[in-house]
């Protein structure tokens, strides 16, 4: 339909395939990625770990019509060194909102593509389940380490 808004749910039923990516490698960059799917017209590229206690590494939420093999290829056409699948990790995902709430939880990522409200509502959302998860955990500490009685425990935890 012409003037049609884009909501959030009509915005993941996009055609193509939407694939759930990870590359992992010491040389790779957030920007040089970004600039390899431009073609595409939706799609999110985060980076994670120091390359010290966490490889470096890549997840990319991509829609395309694309094959597998055809984007593995591509990645390999701009990084070379990647090898197997140990390096280029490569799926369908069947459940699109839980991979582009996982693929920008870190916080450091670009986008195309998407709304302003839905990157950043989906940003929200991974944070929140990360904060809480810590919460409860430094919560549960407190209980077992008796600094706590069960009583605040349960008032703090429910």
């Amino acid at each position: 339909m012409k003037g049609e808004q884009k909501t959030i749910p009509n915005m993941l039923a996009e055609a193509g395939t939407c694939w759930a990516i990870r590359l992992t490698h010491s040389e790779i960059d957030l920007e040089k990625t970004f600039k390899m799917f431009s073609y595409a017209a939706r799609y999110i590229v985060s980076e994670e770990g120091d390359g010290d206690q966490t490889n470096l590494h890549q997840h990319i939420l991509l829609y395309t019509e694309e094959t597998s093999d055809q984007i593995r290829q591509r990645i390999r056409e701009v990084y070379p060194s990647l090898r197997g699948n140990k390096n280029i990790y490569i799926r369908p995902s069947k459940d699109k909102r839980q991979l582009a709430k996982y693929t920008v939880k870190e916080g450091k990522f670009k986008s195309k593509g998407f709304t302003d409200e839905y990157i950043s509502n989906t940003f929200k959302c991974s944070r929140a389940k990360t904060d809480l998860k810590k919460d409860v955990s430094l919560l549960q500490e407190q209980f077992i380490l008796n600094r706590i009685d069960s009583e605040e425990f349960l008032d703090r935890y429910i």
